[in-house]
C-alpha cells in the first residue's frame, strides 16, 4: 500500500494530466479588437518669417518756388507832338517904290519854316541864313520869288539866324508904283518830342519757401506668413483579429 505522500503525488499527477488533456482540448476562438499604430502624413505648416522691404513714406521738404506776380509801374514813353510857331506877322501895309520890309528870326536846325505873302503887286524876296549872307559879302543871294504871291517853304540845315527881306522894285523914274502888302506871316513847325509817364501793369517774378510732400523709401523688418510641408505622426487605429481560447477569454474578464 502506497504511502499518504505517494498517493497524494499520484493524485496531483492524475490531476494536471487531466488538466492538460482538458487545455488542448479547448475549442479556440477568433477575436478582433483594436490596435493602434504610428503614421507620418504631410501637413502643410504656417510660419512667421522676416523679411526686408521697401516701404514708402511721405517727407515734407523745403523748396524754393518760383511765382509771378502783377505790379503796378510807372512806365515812361515818347509822345511825338507836333509844334508850331508863329515867328513874324504883318498886314496892311503899303510899300512905296524901293521901299522895302524885313526882319531876322533865329531858328533851330531842322525846323520846317514856311513864309507866305500876299501883295497888290510883285515883290522882291530874299531868303537868306546869316552866316550864307555874311559869305556873301554882307549881300542877298538871288530872290527866292519876284511874284506878287509867294508861299515858300524850308528845312533849316543849320540853327542861325535867318534874313526875310520884301522889296518893291518900282522906282524908277517914270514907273514909280505903290505896292499893298496885304499880309506876310513866317510859321516854323516842327516835331517835339517828350517824356510821359502812364501806370502799367508789369509781370514780376518772385520766389517763396514752400513744403513740399516728397514720396521717400526705407528698408523695414515686416513679418510674413509662410509655409511649409512637414511630417506628422498621426495616430490611427486598425482591427486586429486573432484567436483566443475560452479560458484566455475569461481570464481576461
Amino acid at each position: 500500500m502506497a504511502s499518504p505522500q505517494k498517493q497524494r503525488g499520484i493524485i496531483g499527477g492524475g490531476i494536471a494530466a487531466v488538466v492538460v488533456v482538458a487545455i488542448m482540448f479547448v475549442p479556440l476562438v477568433p477575436v478582433t479588437a483594436q490596435e493602434s499604430y504610428t503614421e507620418m502624413e504631410k501637413r502643410e505648416e504656417s510660419y512667421v518669417d522676416v523679411e526686408t522691404q521697401s516701404q514708402a513714406y511721405t517727407d515734407v521738404e523745403k523748396r524754393r518756388e518760383q511765382y509771378t506776380v502783377v505790379e503796378k509801374r510807372s512806365e515812361p514813353y515818347i509822345v511825338t507832338q507836333e509844334r508850331q510857331e508863329n515867328l513874324y506877322y504883318l498886314d496892311d501895309v503899303t510899300l512905296e517904290g524901293g521901299d522895302n520890309r524885313s526882319w531876322s528870326s533865329y531858328i533851330p536846325a531842322g525846323r520846317s519854316v514856311e513864309l507866305q505873302i500876299s501883295a497888290s503887286d510883285t515883290l522882291t524876296t530874299y531868303v537868306t541864313s546869316k552866316s550864307a549872307y555874311e559869305a556873301n559879302g554882307n549881300n542877298y543871294p538871288a530872290p527866292i520869288s519876284e511874284q506878287a504871291s509867294v508861299r515858300y517853304g524850308f528845312v533849316t540845315p543849320i540853327a542861325d539866324s535867318y534874313y526875310f527881306y520884301i522889296y518893291n522894285p518900282h522906282d524908277g523914274f517914270f514907273s514909280t508904283k505903290n505896292v499893298g502888302l496885304y499880309s506876310a506871316s513866317l510859321d516854323m513847325t516842327w516835331n517835339e518830342e517828350t517824356t510821359s509817364y502812364r501806370t502799367v501793369d508789369v509781370p514780376v517774378t518772385k520766389y517763396r519757401t514752400v513744403d513740399v510732400p516728397v514720396t521717400k523709401y526705407k528698408d523695414v523688418q515686416v513679418p510674413v506668413t509662410k509655409y511649409r510641408t512637414v511630417d506628422v505622426p498621426v495616430t490611427k487605429y486598425k482591427d486586429v483579429t486573432h484567436n483566443e481560447s475560452i479560458i484566455q477569454m475569461l481570464t481576461k474578464s
